[in-house]
């Protein structure tokens, strides 16, 4: 008889513990927020063409050029170990390990395994820039201008 009564109250206790896990769980997720990784840095002419200008992004260095073809974003963050990359008059290095880049992100020396990234770009309905740091694009792609994106 106490066996049942021991067993019983295990099965009771055991359940409202897995209603009240159950409960845990779905008011605090395991799954973390992360902030977007798209960002709006402003409208075409802002960046004017043939300047390189870095900006910080949620703590993440981007690269953003301007020419005739269009506007582009790489990464500033080194593949070797995430370092901030600066720019050259011959293109990118790392001034942690000394990788380097070429004008284009192409790893040229240095422990840097791979190129820098090249980022996407997309524009808003109100002709503001967006780039997107979870994107990647292939090297030199570029985000085409249209007459309406430059008079925005």
């Amino acid at each position: 008889m106490l066996l049942i009564l021991f067993t019983g109250l295990g099965a009771v206790i055991l359940s409202v513990f897995g209603v009240v896990r159950g409960v845990a769980a779905f008011w605090f997720p395991a799954a973390p927020y992360e902030p977007s990784k798209r960002n709006k840095i402003g409208r075409p002419q802002d960046f004017p063409k043939g300047e390189t200008r870095m900006l910080s992004l949620d703590k993440e260095n981007v690269f953003v050029f301007h020419d005739d073809e269009g506007i582009y974003a790489m990464s500033a963050k080194c593949t070797h170990l995430g370092c901030a990359v600066q720019e050259t008059s011959t293109g990118f290095i790392c001034p942690c390990h000394g990788s380097v880049f070429d004008p284009d992100g192409k790893n040229v020396s240095g422990p840097a395994p791979a190129p820098l990234r090249w980022l996407e770009i997309a524009y808003t309905p109100d002709g503001r820039i967006v780039i997107n740091r979870a994107k990647f694009v292939p090297a030199g792609t570029a985000s085409k201008l249209t007459v309406s994106d430059e008079r925005a």
